[in-house]
């Protein structure tokens, strides 16, 4: 008997941590193993996710958000990377 292979991991891997200062930065391990840092610090969270997103990172929205706005009629869907 044969095992199937399993699919390669295609997501990338993206932390936003809060440095010695308060700061915020973002690290990404992309599935092919290279990795990215932001090239400085936020003030804010928001600053530091938009930065990320601009550089690939798309945001979860939680499957409780996602039904609310389909109930609105609005539609939305994301994974990440």
């Amino acid at each position: 008997m044969r095992r199937k292979k399993l699919p390669a991991e295609k997501r990338s891997d993206w932390t936003f941590l809060t440095v010695e200062d308060g700061s915020w930065v973002w690290h990404v391990t992309h599935a092919d193993g290279s990795k990215a840092t932001s090239k400085r610090r936020f003030s804010t969270v928001k600053e530091c996710v938009a930065d990320a997103t601009r550089s690939g990172y798309v945001a979860w929205i939680p499957e409780a958000e996602r039904r609310s706005d389909s109930q609105r009629g609005s539609v939305q869907s994301s994974s990440s990377r």
